[in-house]
């Protein structure tokens, strides 16, 4: 049976509204959380990071910083919810407020602060400028995670290959069980040709961390276009609705098969997508 087009908007249309009431139903848990916990800033930091995850930086801000607020004397806490203040920052495209951050974070954590340096001069491509911080973190501390992922990726836009990979294989030999480095390691893997090392990397980053979009964005494009790669990529717009190149990629792999209904259906998802990502802002 032939689906009209207007009746393929209106699925989308009921999608995308089931997919924000999914995404908000996922993050109730740690609302509650935050809210039986007011003065917790582990709780804040949960919340926050999930709500940056979710493509929402504004709502996050405001959740890291009470945390921050909170976390005065919890050393153990309050560099990650410094890292990820600088990170909602960054998905703002805000480099003065990132950057001040970083310099927060490093007064707790100075190899933590020169890695969140880096991490901010990555969004303007200064790939030596970020060299040059991590190099800084690693002489305060060899084993910083962070700082290692940030290194790998600026040998990756420097166009070194096998510095990035060496890079980014020390990170994952330093926390196995986080998915960002492996992430990275997947696509520069890809890159390099190695394309089933590559996948390998990715998948295991998406086991790591079902929900992250990152991580089942960059599988859904190193799989050939299909079921497995649809269906990675319509858990991206669930994980962050407001992501309006996930649409596209969908929409994209649609029109390859034929649906044209429905490609037209998640551009225009995509074109709703854009407002509210900034209004999220």
């Amino acid at each position: 049976m032939r689906v009209s087009p207007f009746a393929a908007l209106l699925v989308c249309f009921f999608a995308v509204e089931s997919r924000a009431l999914a995404e908000d139903s996922g993050l109730e848990g740690l609302r509650a959380a935050a809210r039986k916990s007011p003065g917790d800033p582990a709780a804040a930091l949960a919340l926050g990071r999930a709500l940056r995850q979710a493509g929402q930086a504004g709502p996050a801000l405001a959740e890291l910083r009470a945390g921050v607020a909170a976390a005065a004397s919890r050393r153990d806490v309050l560099p990650g919810l410094l890292r990820e203040v600088a990170r909602a920052h960054l998905d703002r495209r805000d480099y003065p407020q990132a950057m001040a951050t970083c310099k927060d974070l490093g007064k707790v954590d100075g190899a933590a602060g020169h890695a969140c340096a880096a991490d901010v001069h990555l969004l303007h491509q200064r790939a030596a400028l970020a060299l040059e911080e991590t190099a800084a973190a690693l002489a305060a501390n060899p084993r910083c995670y962070e700082a290692r992922v940030a290194e790998g990726r600026a040998y990756e836009l420097s166009l070194d290959a096998s510095k990035a990979e060496a890079s980014l294989r020390e990170a994952v030999a330093l926390r196995p069980s986080a998915a960002e480095g492996r992430v990275a390691l997947g696509r520069v893997l890809r890159a390099e040709g190695k394309d089933a090392d590559g996948v390998a990397e990715l998948r295991e980053a998406v086991r790591l961390d079902p929900d992250s979009p990152d991580a089942l964005y960059e599988l859904a494009r190193a799989l050939s276009p299909g079921p497995e790669s649809l269906g990675l990529l319509e858990r991206v717009t669930r994980a962050r609705p407001s992501w309006g190149e996930a649409w596209l990629a969908l929409g994209t792999q649609q029109l390859a098969e034929g649906r044209v209904a429905e490609a037209r259906a998640c551009a225009d998802a995509a074109v709703r997508a854009l407002p509210a990502a900034i209004a999220a802002r």
